[in-house]
């Protein structure tokens, strides 16, 4: 089997691990007292199978080349160096300390009108 098909195995057998559970929910064969319960233990479910199957895959496959990941990604030698910032980096809307306080405040004012 060839690296691309094993690494696409981890999301239809992570999908079908829950499904397969809520089919069983459903039908009595698995004892669950609340639907909200089940729904926690499937998710659980598909995150643990969708591990299960990801890191062996993973550990398994041979890593992509440089060539191959031409044009998919920037560049892995940029991504080791610091360089030299592009143009327009400085702006004030791509520092991520604006960025992540401007979220809190605008998470507060949301939250405000519901406080009260």
């Amino acid at each position: 089997m060839d690296d691309e098909l094993r690494g696409g195995a981890a999301l239809p057998v992570g999908t079908l691990a829950p499904i397969s559970f809520y089919v069983a929910y459903q039908s009595g064969v698995v004892p669950i007292s609340t639907d909200q319960g089940a729904n926690l233990i499937s998710s659980m479910i598909a995150f643990c199978v969708d591990v299960a199957v990801s890191v062996p895959i993973a550990l398994a496959t041979s890593p992509k080349t440089d060539a191959e990941l031409e044009g998919l990604v920037y560049s892995r030698a940029a991504a080791r160096s610091a360089g030299e910032p592009a143009p327009g980096d400085s702006a004030w809307y791509r520092r991520p300390a604006v960025l992540g306080w401007s979220a809190i405040v605008l998470a507060a004012l949301c939250y405000l009108p519901f406080s009260f």
